[in-house]
């Protein structure tokens, strides 16, 4: 009997947490794992997952989540939290479900407080997405924490709609540093927008697109004011598939401070050929590692100079390319990373003290 996951996310939002539970479960699946995700009824993330083919389990609340766990939990040989959230309701519908919990963290914030560390004692196996995740949980107190990378999965980029934008813009003749990530304090916007500042009081060609929400947009916009961008750096807001933008980047900058985690998006910018500037720090040390220019967190000047030498130097560049598209599909494809946490469950499940679902009787 193949092994049965319930994979757990009930944001309501479409970030990298959710891309990465839905490349998760689809590897699992394409592995031969049955796997089933249950998810906030009308979020992205269930149409998405429901047109990839994949069993979806939808719950209209926190409420109604818990209560799918504790009445058709036991039909799963474990739970996957893909959140926080996801986490706690699967640990306190756990003397409902009596299956093992995974959970994957893919922050680098410290969690606090006396429920916060149950949780953690509850969860039976916790993964982080970089070293430095699984770092902060050892520290607080964590026996065992795998770490897993985020994935990447490589498509066929829609290169007109790329053009369109291009076209609409004025970008033609343009080299344009790209940014993906929403406007939030562990990105460092500030820092991006100096860093952008310099390049651009370098270089009369270069042109900045943002494409990410906009928690700080309001900040974000006084710094572009301040800074005189107006015109060369673009706060383009959410777009779906973003990726099919890839194709107009020239150069990938991702600003950090030390709660960023992994960032995924990096790997879209390696597999489509777009070399990386981000902020040695966090996640990104495992995202990016040699494979990029990493730089001094906050220093602007640092990110700059490294931006400015990709854009000059072509066989750097085409070095960079190589080495990080190469690495980027060997490490980090969608089923290398779902055969890491196939291992993982097998492992789990066979040290477990709850009998596994396919031993016991159906009642």
């Amino acid at each position: 009997m193949a092994l049965k996951v319930l994979q757990i996310n009930t944001e309501r939002t479409w970030r990298g947490g959710e891309r990465q539970t839905l490349y998760t479960a689809e590897g699992l699946r394409d592995a031969g794992v049955d796997v089933h995700l249950l998810c906030a009824a009308g979020s992205p993330l269930s149409r998405r997952a429901a047109d990839a083919g994949i069993e979806v389990l939808l719950a209209r609340s926190n409420a109604s989540s818990a209560m799918l766990l504790a009445t058709r939990g036991r039909v799963y040989d474990l739970l996957h939290a893909q959140t926080a959230k996801g986490q706690s309701l699967a640990v306190l519908s756990r003397a409902c479900h009596r299956r093992p919990v995974v959970y994957t963290r893919r922050v680098n914030f410290v969690p606090r407080g006396p429920l916060a560390a149950l949780k953690y004692r509850l969860t039976d196996r916790l993964v982080a997405n970089n070293r430095a995740a699984g770092e902060i949980l050892k520290r607080i107190g964590a026996r065992r924490v795998d770490v897993i990378p985020s994935a990447v999965r490589e498509r066929e980029l829609d290169r007109e709609r790329a053009a369109q934008l291009r076209r609409r813009l004025g970008l033609e003749g343009r080299r344009v540093v790209g940014v993906v990530g929403d406007l939030v304090p562990q990105k460092d916007p500030l820092t991006m927008i100096r860093t952008m500042a310099t390049v651009i009081s370098s270089r009369e060609d270069v042109v900045g697109l943002q494409f990410g929400g906009a928690q700080m947009r309001r900040v974000v916009e006084r710094a572009v004011a301040e800074h005189a961008l107006e015109g060369r750096f673009h706060l383009m807001g959410h777009h779906d598939a973003v990726e099919d933008y890839f194709a107009l980047f020239d150069v990938y900058l991702a600003c950090a401070r030390e709660s960023e985690g992994f960032v995924s998006s990096v790997l879209d910018a390696f597999v489509y050929g777009v070399p990386v500037v981000a902020t040695r720090i966090g996640g990104l040390l495992d995202s990016v590692g040699d494979r990029g220019s990493l730089c001094a967190p906050g220093d602007a000047q640092d990110h700059a100079d490294a931006v400015l030498k990709l854009l000059d130097d072509t066989p750097l560049r085409r070095k960079r390319i190589v080495k990080a598209q190469r690495e980027a599909r060997e490490l980090f494809a969608v089923p290398v990373i779902a055969r890491q946490y196939k291992s993982l469950y097998e492992e789990l499940l066979s040290g477990s003290a709850v009998s596994p679902r396919r031993n016991r009787a159906t009642h």
